[in-house]
């Protein structure tokens, strides 16, 4: 079920060639988080995976997260998955892509949506 959704997840949201996509482990956790009926969401306790469990399960494949090529992102490679995909899933089907959430890093935090104020707005009128 893992290397099915990271297969979808990779190869839905980028046009190939994309061996060399880099996908930071949290963005990934946040693709798997999204898909509905899989249980990436809950997977730890009722939260979602963490970083270490989704290391623990892809390290059975030979799949190990590395850094980026800017050494600031732990995270996977197109192409360290393609030889667990072929080896143990059937040919890809084309499905409805999940989205790869948009990098989050601490220059580019989550902008919270501002609240709606009830007071109504003042009017200012020139005389």
């Amino acid at each position: 079920m893992l290397l099915t959704a990271c297969r979808e997840i990779i190869t839905n949201n980028v046009p190939p060639p994309y061996k060399s996509l880099f996908i930071p482990t949290f963005n990934l956790i946040l693709a798997l988080t999204q898909r509905d009926e899989e249980p990436w969401a809950t997977y730890s306790h009722g939260k979602p995976i963490s970083p270490e469990g989704l290391a623990e399960l892809l390290r059975q494949y030979g799949i190990r997260s590395t850094k980026n090529k800017a050494q600031t992102y732990r995270g996977y490679t197109a192409n360290q998955f393609e030889a667990s995909w072929r080896r143990y899933l059937s040919p890809a089907v084309h499905s409805v892509p999940t989205p790869v959430p948009p990098l989050k890093t601490p220059a580019n935090p989550p902008i919270p949506p501002t609240p709606k104020s009830s007071k109504p707005k003042s009017s200012i009128s020139k005389s």
